[in-house]
């Protein structure tokens, strides 16, 4: 048998808490604020992105392979011995689901347990990184004015930001970012919810400018149909449940959109591209634009004054 088979079982088989999209919320019970903001580029194919969002309610949930920051949803991880009798019975629970009989289950336990040590570590720590980091995110922010978030997501101020409103749908799941000095622990056999959560909800603190809020699509082993009890009034929530988990495209409606905020460098044809296609779209969206302010280092938000004419009046002009 490979090394790291054994490390695949031990992860298989020593449960997770049962965090996941809907019961996150039991950790957390602040709610989100009236509305959380994603920054965009509207540049080459990202303008695809931007028309099947308002178009077809389409969002893209990351993995956290892609983010920019190395420490992010990798947590300090506690490696446990390959001689823990935790670990033994966990194997031997893994076997017995998957219908092995027990002398298998015994040459499996008997192969984990002769591994080198390093050899051991090495195979845990690789497969429970990937295990940890086999979601899908996708980041919020509280913040619609903060410089340094329209430089690094927004294309130097040349791109936009789309307000949700975040007392319905799936952004009724967005948990905020704690931001700390030092990273998150985990423990594969620990039972501390808190301290699974902690992995997906806690970033360093030269991050906190961004006032990040995040919904999380993980892997459980619970029957979809038991987290939609009770939210079945709410379309785009029982769709984001029922999607397959993980980082991947997911669908919301459209009507969750509350406002588009144009950057203080974005070009005056683009603000009309996106007006208008917006428009055409039959969307109620209220836009806005950032400009720089007149005394501080800072940005204000003001309404875009021409987004109040019709588009087709603002062509004849």
């Amino acid at each position: 048998m490979r090394a790291g088979y054994g490390g695949a079982v031990v992860w298989q088989n020593f449960s997770r808490p049962t965090l996941n999209q809907v019961n996150m919320l039991d950790i957390k019970d602040t709610p989100p604020p009236p509305v959380l903001y994603k920054f965009m580029t509207i540049n080459g194919e990202r303008w695809t992105w931007f028309q099947n969002l308002i178009r077809l309610g389409q969002i893209y949930l990351s993995s956290p392979t892609d983010f920019n920051d190395p420490f992010d949803c990798l947590p300090r991880l506690e490696i446990p011995s390959n001689q823990d009798k935790r670990l033994k019975k966990g194997l031997f629970r893994a076997g017995a689901r998957q219908g092995d009989s027990r002398k298998v289950r015994r040459k499996k336990v008997k192969t984990v347990r002769s591994l080198p040590n390093s050899v051991w570590r090495k195979t845990y720590r690789d497969f429970a990184y990937r295990r940890i980091r086999a979601v899908g995110v996708y980041c919020v922010s509280a913040n619609n004015s903060h410089p340094l978030m329209w430089s690094h997501y927004a294309e130097k101020h040349t791109g936009l930001l789309i307000g949700f409103k975040a007392d319905i749908g799936i952004f009724r799941l967005a948990q905020k970012i704690e931001y700390s000095d030092i990273r998150p622990h985990y423990s594969h056999l620990s039972t501390n919810s808190k301290e699974f959560y902690d992995v997906y909800h806690k970033k360093a603190k030269f991050w906190e400018y961004e006032e990040e809020y995040r919904i999380i699509s993980l892997n459980t082993e619970i029957d979809p149909k038991s987290l939609m009890r009770g939210m079945e009034d709410d379309a785009d929530l029982m769709r984001f449940i029922g999607r397959p988990a993980g980082h991947g495209p997911a669908t919301l409606s459209p009507s969750v959109i509350a406002s588009i905020t144009f950057g203080c460098n974005m070009p005056p044809n683009e603000r009309t591209k996106v007006v208008d296609f917006v428009r055409a779209q039959g969307l109620n969206v209220e836009f806005f634009e950032a400009v720089l302010d007149e005394h501080k280092f800072a940005l204000s938000i003001r309404p875009f004054a021409t987004a109040r004419e019709p588009a087709r009046n603002r062509r004849r002009q």
